[in-house]
């Protein structure tokens, strides 16, 4: 569960929504790139 390290409040919150998806996860993971 990698997607908990995300310490940005948009990130996070993306992650929350989709903390389940792999697909937004890779977004979000862009995201804080």
């Amino acid at each position: 569960m990698e997607y908990k390290k995300a310490s940005n409040s948009d990130t996070a919150r993306g992650f929350y929504l989709f903390n389940d998806n792999s697909v937004l996860k890779l977004i979000t993971v862009i995201t804080v790139y």
